[in-house]
């Protein structure tokens, strides 16, 4: 039966409607409380409908950044409306609007000349824009450093990327916090050649809307009453186009969703309701979860980021991020079987994957961290590892492939359907609860966790120790996550041992020290003690699973 889906799901899927969502969505600048993201909503709603969904709704929450689901802020609303940076000698112009990822995600408005100094070659910032070349781009803390040195803003080419195939740059993603003071423009190294030779000044105009809220889509198809439900997710946020990312994952939930529709349209034997969750990266998730939290959480959890990459174009394999081990699921293993049979059926195009284990980058991190163990499920992801066009203007359409998308909808829709055989206890077994070890660590938060803010409340020695260590090797991250999630009493050696050895890190005694001193420090850990009991705290500290 298995092969029959995957084979049904490859004839079936439809390459050109999944392609009109991607071209749709690439339409708008997707920021998570925009006018763009909430076009997209609207899109994504209206399709879920056309393809027989039920339950069609695009909840909103408002985006003042005030809002809190436990420990995730609502975002502010920000939709750039005019950006542009001109030059007169020599003649040049930046304009978000026809080159997008210009404008530095959640830039300040601003009107006016600025003067342009070199960032190591001036002593009085204040109301100049800074140009810093790629070579010279620190990380941490350079954007508080220049605003309290009074800055207005900053160009800088350190986020473009340069594509060996085609023998060009590609403007890339720059994101300043929300509420930052400055502006900022993401260049290519010819235009930031050209700023070295020009005029003393540039005229700059930046108009930002503020009105908008955060939308979440949210669809379902039914199935037998008291069930838990099936989530598929895949986030709806990015700049344009963002095809891979993430309009191929919101597209193959769609097609995924059309093609189980088709399926059970007269026998009706979905036993668990599916329901598809279309929203801002990680705050969509925790928006919902937190509205829904009388509600049974979902049996398990198929999240869709970056699938349609194109293997020959972006050099990027397929991936299935498993499920923590420590969850004991059997969905990893069912995905790596079923992705297996899926490239043998399609063996005469390009492409290959892997799979690794749980890091926890996008969505589905939210239904394995959660401080409640009983609203933890079986959570995987689908995706792309190392997408050389990830995060730039590059993200368009034509790199994304149609046959990887046809893998991507027949895994999980085969995964959907074979999820639907099994019981309760069988996708998620019971674990025993391991009494804490004197001098243990556990997990101490309310809700799913918010790994940003974690790092975000360190002291700042530790927390830009951290950050550096961070923007070296991302699995620095994954480490982080997995040992939050894996605190459950254990000592915090064991801890980093096994965390380290999943993320393939070897740990020096430096790093092992670091991360001692977070334990130690950050109120999302507690050290137990040979009197502490866990239990009636007033956040979880009980193990995540």
């Amino acid at each position: 039966m298995t092969q029959n889906w995957l084979e049904w799901a490859l004839r079936m899927s439809s390459g050109r409607e999944m392609f009109d969502v991607i071209h749709a969505l690439g339409a708008f600048d997707r920021y998570q409380a925009s006018k763009g993201i909430m076009a997209a909503a609207t899109v994504v709603a209206r399709a879920a409908e056309a393809r027989g969904m039920r339950d069609v709704e695009i909840q909103t929450f408002a985006a003042d950044g005030a809002q809190c689901w436990w420990d995730f802020q609502a975002p502010m609303a920000w939709t750039p409306v005019k950006a542009t940076l001109s030059l007169r000698h020599p003649a040049c112009t930046l304009d978000h609007q026809r080159e997008p990822f210009t404008l530095a995600a959640y830039s300040a408005a601003a009107c006016g000349a600025f003067p342009l100094v070199w960032l190591d070659a001036a002593t009085d910032l204040n109301g100049k824009i800074v140009l810093i070349p790629a070579a010279d781009y620190p990380t941490a803390g350079l954007l508080a450093h220049l605003e309290q040195r009074g800055a207005a803003g900053v160009i800088t080419d350190a986020f473009a990327r340069f594509d060996p195939h085609s023998g060009r740059y590609w403007r890339g993603r720059l994101e300043l916090p929300p509420g930052c003071r400055l502006f900022a423009f993401s260049v290519l190294p010819d235009e930031l050649r050209d700023l070295a030779r020009a005029d003393i000044a540039a005229d700059v105009e930046i108009v930002i809307d503020d009105e908008a809220i955060m939308p979440v889509v949210s669809a379902s198809l039914p199935g037998m009453p008291g069930e838990r439900e099936i989530w598929i997710t895949a986030h709806l946020c990015h700049s344009r186009a963002g095809a891979n990312d993430n309009a191929s994952g919101v597209s193959a939930a769609l097609e995924v969703a059309r093609l189980v529709q088709h399926l059970t349209a007269r026998s009706n034997t979905l036993r668990y309701p599916l329901r598809v969750i279309w929203g801002p990266e990680f705050l969509g998730v925790a928006a919902m979860q937190y509205q829904r939290r009388h509600l049974p959480g979902p049996l398990a959890v198929i999240n869709l980021d970056m699938v349609g990459e194109d293997p020959e174009r972006c050099g990027s394999p397929m991936c299935v991020e498993l499920p923590p081990a420590r969850l004991a699921s059997p969905l990893g293993e069912m995905a790596r079987t079923l992705m297996q049979d899926v490239f043998a059926l399609t063996a005469g195009h390009p492409g290959s994957w892997v799979s690794v284990p749980f890091h926890g980058f996008s969505d589905h991190a939210l239904f394995v961290n959660h401080s409640d163990a009983s609203r933890n499920c079986a959570a995987l992801q689908l995706c792309h590892l190392d997408d050389r066009f990830n995060h730039t203007a590059a993200d368009l359409p034509d790199k994304v492939s149609v046959t990887e998308m046809k893998r991507t909808v027949a895994v999980a829709l085969a995964l959907t359907m074979q999820l639907q055989a099994l019981a309760p206890e069988q996708i998620v077994p019971p674990r025993p609860i391991i009494p804490p070890e004197p001098n243990g660590v556990l997990g101490r938060w309310a809700g799913p966790l918010n790994l940003r803010r974690l790092i975000q409340q360190l002291p700042t020695p530790l927390r830009q120790a951290l950050e550096s260590l961070i923007a070296r090797d991302k699995r620095y991250l994954a480490l982080l996550h997995l040992c939050a999630i894996g605190a459950d009493g254990r000592r915090g050696e064991a801890l980093l041992r096994e965390s380290a050895d999943t993320v393939g890190l070897a740990l020096t005694v430096e790093t092992t020290a670091l991360l001692g001193a977070i334990f130690a420090a950050s109120d999302y850990f507690q050290i137990c003690t040979a009197t502490h009991t866990p239990g009636g705290e007033p956040y979880g500290s009980t193990p995540a699973f």
